[in-house]
């Protein structure tokens, strides 16, 4: 059984890998073209799922502030 956090390192792995080569994986296969925009839809849902399971006060830190603003241009 894998930890967490090696588990968490092979989904960023993957996420890195997947958009290096989504032009050349997107010629060999076309719903690949979608993988961004199904990266944006799930990751504001799966940090309200992560902020939520650890039912505890949510701290605004700079680096959370910075790294919400740079989801939501993401977003946008």
């Amino acid at each position: 059984m894998t930890s967490v956090t090696s588990r968490k390192m092979y989904l960023f792995l993957f996420w890195t890998v997947l958009f290096l080569l989504q032009d050349r994986l997107q010629r060999w296969c076309t719903p690949v073209q979608y993988a961004d925009e199904l990266f944006a839809l799930l990751i504001i849902p799966l940090v309200l799922l992560a902020v939520l399971q650890k039912k505890r006060r949510f701290v605004w830190t700079r680096k959370r502030v910075l790294f919400f603003i740079l989801l939501a241009v993401f977003w946008m």
